[in-house]
């Protein structure tokens, strides 16, 4: 068996259904013990986490890594600032306007 050079998108998916069902978890933990009441909350933001602390940086770390950017530097700020960061990174890259791989 030959390795063609692709890589699986498994662990990304395995890690966001573990982060639901952690989430899914103590969501009805929370429910059973003080009533239903923030549970759309809760679940709103574990899909608020999902979308903007793990898919955007994941985004924004694989298109980095394709145009040779500092791909680690941008994924931990569009983490740690979501969409400041993100948004940030896609400016400079329009400012700056040339890929390290057209080089």
């Amino acid at each position: 068996m030959s390795d063609s050079g692709n890589t699986t998108r498994a662990p990304v998916i395995i890690f966001a259904a573990l982060i639901l069902v952690v989430f899914g978890l103590l969501a009805s933990m929370w429910a059973s013990v003080r009533g239903g009441d923030l549970l759309p909350y809760i679940l709103g933001f574990a899909v608020y986490f999902l979308a903007f602390h793990i898919y955007l940086p994941y985004r924004v770390h694989k298109d980095a890594t394709f145009k040779g950017r500092n791909a680690t530097f941008w994924a931990a700020l569009a983490f740690f600032v979501p969409l400041v960061g993100a948004a940030l990174y896609f400016v400079v890259a329009v400012v700056v306007g040339h890929d390290a791989t057209a080089e």
